[in-house]
């Protein structure tokens, strides 16, 4: 007989059980802590600080379940910063922020009509049952293969809602069929040909940039962070469960020496090649920068934007999708926050619903 499933137990901050506020943001930051220390117990927190971390959340963010991303945070980083946002924070005061009135606008059949400057590679969609071309202009379902494979031989498949690399197929033309197409919404890419430079990186799988722009509304958007994702060798596209995230340093375009495991605990190099980030170059890191920061210039309307990206032999960055409502901001803060307290985003929550939805 099974032994019954053992519940986790009370998570207390300030004497407070908070286990049941925000519980899969409680359980993924508590998981993160454990992986950080587990793997270097240097890194665990003492008693002052993760108290001075929960005072600090209950009285600048306005509530102690705030408390354990930050303490992931400081674990990661080694010392607690301020001003850094908790992820949960991200998603219940700055999404809403930065969409305003307008509702997610984007998706992955979107991205190209209302960012038409944009290099995306995409050659086709399925939209409510039907498949379209570029320009909208309905395609056959017999004719799909030969549109999607007139001038390539590889493509990925992503559905509509697929997150952390999940529901997306690499499909060559031998491979195709209409039956192994999802049902719901999806587009499909072309596989862009990656500098080698910087498709050395993950050691025979994949690397994309994560590019975070912010539009302040009264200047021009700006980069605030550039991170890589390193696949592992064997991967044909980036999934969570599996990429290395490392951050990089834009003006210098130079991996940092530390980065982090899929489970957040930190890595020197990758474990496949051994190579060694402390001091690796990443070439067109500073464009791709600057480059989708021009593109937020032309969507005002949406605050705060996460790019996937590819680098092109020619120094092209490639959009493979543009992120509204999961920016996935956690990193980033980790490492180099905070990012966006030069813009008081640290101070939504106080704002009311006039200044929120303008």
């Amino acid at each position: 007989m099974p032994k019954p499933r053992r519940k986790p137990g009370p998570y207390r901050v300030l004497g407070r059980d908070i286990s049941a506020i925000d519980p899969s943001h409680n359980k993924t930051a508590r998981a993160a802590y454990q992986a950080i220390i587990g793997a270097d117990p240097s890194r665990a927190l003492d008693g002052a600080t993760r108290r001075r971390i929960a005072e600090y959340a209950r009285a600048e963010l306005g509530h102690i379940a705030y408390a354990p991303w930050l303490e992931t945070y400081a674990a990661l980083r080694g010392t607690f910063v301020e001003g850094c946002l908790p992820d949960n924070y991200v998603l219940r005061h700055v999404v809403p922020y930065s969409m305003s009135t307008y509702g997610i606008v984007t998706g992955p059949t979107l991205a190209r009509r209302i960012l038409p400057a944009a290099p995306i590679p995409d050659l086709a969609y399925q939209i409510a049952g039907q498949f379209y071309g570029l320009s909208m202009e309905r395609i056959k379902p017999e004719d799909l293969a030969d549109v999607i494979f007139a001038e390539i031989s590889v493509v990925y498949v992503k559905q509509k809602g697929g997150l952390q690399g999940k529901g997306v197929q690499r499909l060559k033309r031998d491979d195709f069929s209409l039956d192994k197409l999802p049902h719901r919404d999806f587009v499909i890419q072309g596989e862009v040909q990656l500098d080698p430079e910087f498709a050395a990186l993950s050691a025979g799988g994949t690397s994309t940039l994560r590019i975070t722009t912010v539009h302040p509304g009264t200047r021009p958007a700006q980069a605030v962070s550039v991170g890589i994702r390193l696949g592992r060798s064997g991967d044909s596209h980036i999934r969570t469960a599996s990429a290395l995230k490392v951050i990089l340093d834009i003006e210098a375009e130079e991996l940092a020496p530390v980065g982090c495991m899929p489970d957040w605990s930190a890595t020197t190099h990758h474990p496949d090649s051994g190579l060694r980030f402390e001091g690796q170059k990443v070439p067109g890191v500073r464009r791709a920068a600057e480059e989708m920061a021009r593109l937020h210039d032309q969507l005002p309307h949406i605050r705060l934007i996460g790019w996937d990206v590819g680098i092109a032999p020619d120094g092209t960055p490639w959009v493979y999708e543009v992120n509204m409502a999961h920016v996935g901001v956690t990193f980033p803060e980790a490492f180099v926050g905070p990012l966006f307290k030069q813009f008081g985003w640290h101070r939504l929550h106080l704002m009311d619903d006039g200044e929120v939805f303008r």
